[in-house]
């Protein structure tokens, strides 16, 4: 572990310690779990010595070529959060999804025909998936729901 290494880390653990000290339960767990993960990766950062004393560049990244999936892993790790993430994020990621999926398997145009789309989805399912919805929190299996839904239609 580099001077360097341990100063970001000390730097991240100062800002991590100031937000878990207003936190409680799962988050300041959480948060724990966060700095200490962070502390072991550190120094299990993969580095190649060179012949001339220096190191190599780490190896790349095999999934690197795969954004666009890393992106909607974590927005749907983070659709239980709160209703404004959802809202903000998971339900127009969502929204996306479901008017490819209509618009290919089924023809159908999700924003020229919402009540043909609420119809294939299901009138249980349709606010989670629905533009111009509000407030829905969804749980682990409801968010499991709704991906086995949007693979069904």
């Amino acid at each position: 572990m580099t001077w360097r290494n341990i100063a970001v880390l000390g730097a991240v653990a100062v800002g991590v310690g100031a937000v878990a000290g207003r936190a409680e339960g799962a988050v300041a767990a959480a948060t724990g779990l966060a700095v200490v993960v962070m502390a072991a990766a550190l120094p299990a950062t993969p580095r190649t010595p060179r012949s001339d004393g220096g190191y190599a560049a780490p190896e790349p990244d095999p999934l690197a070529p795969f954004v666009t999936y890393r992106k909607i892993e974590t927005s749907l790790g983070w659709a239980n959060t709160s209703g404004t993430h959802y809202d903000r994020v998971v339900r127009p990621l969502l929204a996306r999804l479901l008017a490819e999926r209509l618009l290919e398997r089924h023809g159908v145009d999700m924003a020229a025909r919402p009540d043909l789309a609420r119809d294939l989805v299901g009138p249980e399912l349709w606010p989670y998936f629905d533009p111009a919805g509000t407030g829905a929190r969804t749980g682990d299996a409801v968010l499991r729901r709704l991906v086995e839904r949007l693979e069904e239609v």
